[in-house]
C-alpha cells in the first residue's frame, strides 16, 4: 500500500471513532502531523518514505482507539470510588439469587448459574453507568449531604418492634394462633415443629429477638445509638445465623420430613442475608471515630 493511502486509511479509522463535529479538523490536523513525523523520520534516515517506514511510524503513535480518546477522552462506565460498591453488590447479589435459584428452580436449565450470575452483572453494569451519567449531567446528585450516623428513627425502631413482638407470637405459638384465627381450628400437620426443636432450640431464638425488642425500645427513647447499644446490637446480630446454623445441624425442626426439608432449605440463604447484615454492623464497630472539638490533629509526616 502507498504511503499516503497508509496514512488516510489510519487517519479514518481514527476519524470514525470521534463526534462528527470533530472529524474535519482532526483529519486535517493528524494527517498533517504524520506527515510531518514521517518526513522528518525519512530526512534522519537519509532514504525516500516507504511503507515499511510509513507503518513503523503508524503503529507507534498508537491504536486508533487509543488516539481517538486523545482528542475526545470517553467517560468510564464505572467510576473508580464506584469499584467497592460495585464489588459487594456483585458477589452478595449473585450468592442470594444463586441460593433462591436452587430453591424455587424445579427443572433448571443447564448452566442456569452462569446465566444467572452474568445476567445480575450485566444488570448491575448498567445501573452503575446510568447513575454516573446521571452524576456527571446533574452533579448536585453526587454533593456529600451531611448525616448523623447515630440518629435512631424512632418510628422505625416501634415498626421493629412490632415486627418482633408478631414474629415471636408467630413463631413461638402457631397452634394457638391458628385456633385464634380459625375459630379453634387444629394446626396442619405440615406447620407442626418438632418436640426437640420446639423445647429446645427455638426458645433461644424467641429470646433473642425479645431482647432485640428491647434493644429498639431502648435507642428509641434515647433517640441515638451508643457504643454500648451498637455492641448489643452486632451481638444479637450475630446470634442469630449462629442458631440458625444450630437449628439446620440439630436434627429435625418440622414433624413431617417434607415440610422439614422445604424449611431447611429456605433457612440457607436467609442465614446467609442475616449473616452479611451482622458482618456489616460488627464492621461499624471498627470504624475510628473522629477527635472531639478541642483536641488538635497531630502533624502530618513530611
Amino acid at each position: 500500500m502507498e504511503v499516503q493511502a497508509l496514512i488516510t486509511n489510519y487517519v479514518g479509522d481514527v476519524t470514525a471513532r470521534l463526534p462528527r463535529r470533530l472529524r474535519s479538523d482532526v483529519s486535517f490536523e493528524l494527517a498533517a502531523l504524520l506527515n510531518e513525523d514521517l518526513a522528518a523520520r525519512a530526512a534522519s534516515a537519509g532514504r525516500v518514505a516507504d511503507e515499511a517506514m510509513t507503518l513503523e511510524l503508524i503503529q507507534g503513535f498508537g491504536r486508533p482507539a487509543e488516539v481517538a480518546a486523545r482528542y475526545a477522552p470517553s467517560h468510564a462506565l464505572l467510576d473508580a470510588s464506584d469499584t467497592r460498591d460495585f464489588v459487594v453488590s456483585a458477589v452478595i447479589g449473585s450468592l442470594l439469587l444463586l441460593a433462591l435459584g436452587q430453591l424455587s428452580l424445579q427443572h433448571p436449565v443447564n448452566d442456569w448459574p452462569s446465566i444467572v450470575v452474568l445476567s445480575w452483572l450485566g444488570f448491575l453494569v448498567l445501573v452503575f453507568a446510568t447513575r454516573n451519567s446521571a452524576r456527571r449531567r446533574w452533579p448536585s446528585l453526587g454533593r456529600w449531604k451531611p448525616h448523623d450516623r447515630d440518629a435512631v428513627s424512632r418510628g422505625g425502631n416501634i415498626a421493629l418492634v412490632i415486627l418482633i413482638a408478631a414474629a415471636d407470637l408467630c413463631y413461638g405459638a402457631p397452634a394457638w394462633l391458628f385456633g385464634k384465627l380459625t375459630g379453634g381450628g387444629h394446626l396442619p400437620a405440615t406447620l407442626v415443629y418438632a418436640d426437640d426443636f420446639a423445647s429446645q432450640r427455638l426458645p433461644w431464638l424467641l429470646l433473642v429477638w425479645a431482647v432485640m425488642a428491647v434493644l429498639f425500645v431502648v435507642t428509641a427513647v434515647q433517640g441515638r445509638w451508643r457504643p454500648l447499644t451498637r455492641r448489643v446490637e452486632a451481638a444479637l446480630s450475630l446470634a442469630v445465623p449462629a442458631l440458625l446454623l444450630w437449628f439446620l445441624l440439630g436434627g429435625p425442626v418440622m414433624q413431617l420430613a417434607s415440610s422439614d426439608h422445604v424449611v431447611k432449605n429456605w433457612m440457607v440463604p436467609i442465614m446467609g442475608l442475616v449473616f452479611a447484615d451482622a458482618v456489616v454492623k460488627i464492621s461499624r464497630l471498627s470504624r475510628p471515630r473522629p477527635p472531639q472539638a478541642g483536641f488538635a490533629a497531630p502533624p502530618l509526616a513530611r
